[in-house]
C-alpha cells in the first residue's frame, strides 16, 4: 500500500490601490504559493517543500502605463534553464518597451515562440510597425557532462506597413549564435542561425489572402570546419560562417479565407524545407508539405453550428529517405442549442498514418516486413456530449469511442485497439450555497491480448456564499483498475481578505492499493 500526501497553501494579495490625487493610479497583484509533499512506498518525485512568489505591479497615468511581472520559485535550482522571471513593460498609445524575460512575437518564420532575457521595442505610429528584440535565449548549463548546453544570444527585428488582419506587408530577420567556448563532444553542439522572412496579405471584399516566405541558414555545430559557401546569397556573408554542418533552405505558406453571411471556408498550403530551421520558433517541424481546408456554417439563427476540416501532410521532400510518411486527417463537429435547457454536441475525427519504404534493390526482401518503420494505422474517434439543465440540476453525459486499426505487416492485428468511455456529471445547487456533484465514469479498453475495464466514482461538495468571505470544498474520487484501486481525497478552503485579496489552502491525500 502506498500513501501520498500533498499540502498546498496559497496567499494571493492582488491589491488595487488608487492614488488619492486625480490622474495616476497604482495597482498590483501578488501571491505566495507553498507546497509540502510526502510519499511512502516509493521514491519521492518532487522536493519535500517548495515556495513560489509572484507579483505584477501596474502604474498608469495620462495614457502611459508601466507593467511589471516578477515570479520566483525555489524549484529554480532543480532545472537546467532558469524558471524565475523578471519583466518590465512600459506602454503608451503607439508603442511599448520590453525589459527582462519575455517572448517576442515577430513572425512565425523568425521569432515567435522562444523566451529571451533581454530587451525589445514595438512601435506602431500610424500604419507603420517596427519591432526589435535581443537577449539571451538559452542559459549555459552543466548539470552533467552529457547535457551541458552553451549560452545562446538571439537578435530579431521586423519592419511592416498596414493592418496584419487586412492588407499589409512586412520584413523580418533573426540571428542567433551559441557560445562555443568550453564545449566538448559530450555537450550539446553550439549552433548558428540566420533567417530572413517576408509576409504580406490583402483583403478584397469577403476574401482575404496571406502569404509568408522565409530563407534560413543554419549550422548545427559551429565547431565544424569552415566552407566557402553552402549556396547562400552573398549579401549574408558577413552575418553567417558556412561550415560542414551548415544548410541553406526555404519555407513558404499561403492561405485564403472566404467569409460568408453564415460561415466561412479557408484553404492553406505550406512547405517547410528539410534544411529550414529557426531557433526563434522551435516548435516548427521541417521537411513537410501540407494542405488543409476548413469550413464552418451557422444555421437556425446560430443555434446549430457545424465545422469540418481535412488535411494531407507528407515528408521526404527531397527524396533522401527510404520511405515517405503520409498523414491524412479529417474532422467534423456539430453543436445544437435546443433552448436554454439542452445542448447537444457531436464530433468525429479520423487520422491516418502510413509509411511504406521501398526495397533496397531488385530481388531484395521488402524492408517493411522485417523493419518496424513500416507503418499503416487509422484512428477513428467519435464523441457525443449531451447537457441538460432543469432548475437547479445540471446533467452532462459524454460518450466517446476510439478505434485504432494498424495494418503493419510486422505486427498484424496485435496493435489494433478500441476504447469506449462514458462519463456522467450531475450537479445540484441547494439553498444557493451548496453545490453537490456526482461524477461516475467507465472506460473499456480492448486489444488483441484482452480487455481492461476502468471505473471511477467522484463526489464533491462545495460551499459558496456570495456575501460571506469563506468558501470550502471537499472531493473524494475512487478509481478501480483491475484488482487494485486508488482513493484520493481533496479539501480546499478559502478566505477573502478584501474584495480582491484571498487566502486559500488545499490538502490532498492519495491511497493506492
Amino acid at each position: 500500500m502506498r500513501h501520498a500526501a500533498l499540502l498546498l497553501v496559497v496567499l494571493a494579495l492582488p491589491t488595487g490601490v488608487a492614488a488619492q490625487i486625480p490622474g495616476p493610479t497604482l495597482g498590483a497583484e501578488s501571491g505566495v504559493y507553498s507546497e509540502s509533499y510526502g510519499i511512502s512506498g516509493r521514491a519521492a518525485r518532487r522536493p519535500s517543500q517548495s515556495t513560489r512568489f509572484y507579483a505584477s505591479p501596474n502604474f498608469s497615468w495620462m495614457g502611459f502605463e508601466i507593467g511589471t511581472n516578477v515570479s520566483w520559485s525555489t524549484d529554480d535550482q532543480l532545472t537546467a534553464q532558469s524558471i524565475n522571471r523578471y519583466y518590465l513593460n512600459p506602454r503608451w498609445r503607439w508603442g511599448q518597451l520590453h525589459a527582462g524575460d519575455y517572448t517576442p512575437a515577430l513572425s512565425r518564420f523568425t521569432a515567435q515562440a522562444v523566451r529571451i532575457r533581454g530587451g525589445g521595442v514595438e512601435l506602431t505610429p500610424g500604419r507603420f510597425r517596427f519591432s526589435a528584440a535581443g537577449g539571451q535565449a538559452q542559459d549555459a548549463s552543466n548539470l552533467s557532462v552529457f547535457d551541458a548546453a552553451p549560452r545562446r544570444l538571439l537578435f530579431a527585428g521586423l519592419v511592416g506597413y498596414g493592418d496584419p488582419a487586412g492588407t499589409f506587408i512586412e520584413l523580418s530577420a533573426l540571428r542567433a549564435v551559441d557560445d562555443s567556448v568550453g564545449t566538448d563532444t559530450l555537450s550539446v553542439a553550439p549552433v548558428e542561425n540566420v533567417v530572413a522572412a517576408f509576409a504580406g496579405g490583402f483583403r478584397f471584399g469577403r476574401v482575404r489572402f496571406k502569404g509568408d516566405f522565409g530563407a534560413s541558414l543554419f549550422s548545427r555545430d559551429i565547431r565544424a570546419s569552415e566552407l566557402d559557401s553552402v549556396g547562400q546569397p552573398s549579401a549574408g556573408s558577413g552575418l553567417f560562417t558556412p561550415r560542414l554542418s551548415s544548410r541553406f533552405d526555404f519555407a513558404w505558406s499561403a492561405e485564403s479565407r472566404l467569409t460568408l453571411g453564415r460561415g466561412s471556408v479557408a484553404a492553406q498550403f505550406e512547405e517547410i524545407g528539410p534544411g529550414f530551421t529557426t531557433v526563434g520558433n522551435p516548435y516548427m517541424a521541417n521537411d513537410r508539405r501540407e494542405a488543409r481546408i476548413a469550413g464552418n456554417v451557422r444555421l437556425l439563427g446560430g443555434r446549430l453550428s457545424t465545422a469540418g476540416t481535412a488535411g494531407l501532410r507528407h515528408d521526404n521532400l527531397v527524396g533522401d529517405k527510404r520511405g515517405t510518411t503520409y498523414r491524412r486527417t479529417g474532422s467534423v463537429s456539430a453543436t445544437l442549442i435546443s433552448g436554454q435547457r439542452m445542448v447537444t454536441s457531436m464530433s468525429a475525427l479520423i487520422n491516418g498514418l502510413s509509411l511504406n519504404p521501398a526495397p533496397a534493390a531488385p530481388g531484395a526482401p521488402d524492408p517493411g516486413v522485417v523493419d518496424s518503420f513500416r507503418l499503416r494505422n487509422v484512428t477513428l474517434a467519435l464523441t457525443l456530449l449531451q447537457q441538460l439543465r432543469l432548475g437547479s440540476h445540471l446533467l452532462s453525459v459524454t460518450v466517446a469511442s476510439q478505434r485504432i486499426n494498424d495494418e503493419s505487416p510486422r505486427f498484424g492485428d496485435a496493435l489494433d485497439a478500441t476504447s469506449t468511455t462514458v462519463n456522467l456529471d450531475w450537479t445540484v445547487t441547494a439553498w444557493e450555497q451548496l453545490q453537490l456533484s456526482l461524477r461516475p465514469g467507465y472506460q473499456r479498453f480492448a486489444t488483441a491480448e484482452g480487455d481492461d475495464d476502468f471505473s471511477s466514482l467522484g463526489l464533491s461538495v462545495a460551499r459558496r456564499m456570495p456575501r460571506s468571505p469563506w468558501n470550502a470544498s471537499v472531493m473524494g474520487t475512487y478509481t478501480q483498475v483491475g484488482g487494485g484501486g486508488q482513493w484520493r481525497q481533496d479539501a480546499a478552503f478559502g478566505y477573502r481578505l478584501t474584495e480582491r485579496d484571498q487566502l486559500s489552502a488545499q490538502v490532498r491525500h492519495t491511497n493506492v492499493r
